[in-house]
């Protein structure tokens, strides 16, 4: 059975799953950008910026009715002209295969678009994250561009492709957890 996905605002205590998310070289493996460390102070901060809902907008999501983190969802520039930007990292890689992102994604832009009045949701997917393109494809997202060897890895450059939602391609209005 699916797990019962909810988001919930950030709390100071949060920093501590923060911090293991950002240090778990598996979580980062396929963010557009990533650290080398981050610390205990590091994710205070970030857990604090988090808490801050100015033009930023991030939800821990926590699974069925828990109360520890299992990641976050965000949407960046809630006020820009050219809409917010949806991103989301699943650190507890015991969630993963199991819709969390999805539903986490869902609830974000029925947030982006009800709440806020956005005119559309833009994602950034490395080339290389294919859960990450299958997950907004289920939510009606369209590829409308990449950006040619825009993240520098190790191994070598990555593209970046840019994904677009508007509300009338979302299909993620009725949809219950599945």
């Amino acid at each position: 059975m699916a797990p019962t996905i909810e988001l919930r605002d950030f709390r100071p205590d949060d920093a501590q799953a923060v911090v293991r998310w950002f240090n778990d070289p598996q979580v980062t493996a396929d963010l557009v950008g990533s650290r080398d460390s981050f610390s205990d102070d590091d994710a205070r901060g970030w857990v604090e910026r988090a808490i801050d809902t100015g033009r930023d907008r991030k939800w821990a999501i926590v699974l069925d009715g828990g109360s520890e983190p299992v990641g976050f969802v965000a949407l960046f520039g809630l006020e820009r002209e050219t809409g917010p930007e949806l991103a989301v990292l699943v650190g507890d890689p015991a969630a993963w295969g199991k819709g969390v992102a999805r539903e986490a994604e869902r609830q974000a832009c029925v947030h982006a678009f009800e709440d806020h009045g956005a005119h559309r949701i833009h994602a950034e997917i490395p080339a290389t994250n294919r859960a990450a393109q299958k997950v907004v494809t289920f939510l009606g997202f369209k590829r409308e561009g990449v950006m040619r060897k825009a993240i520098q890895r190790e191994d070598g450059p990555v593209d970046n492709e840019v994904w677009g939602l508007l509300p009338e391609e979302f299909m993620g209005w009725q949809t219950e957890q599945r």
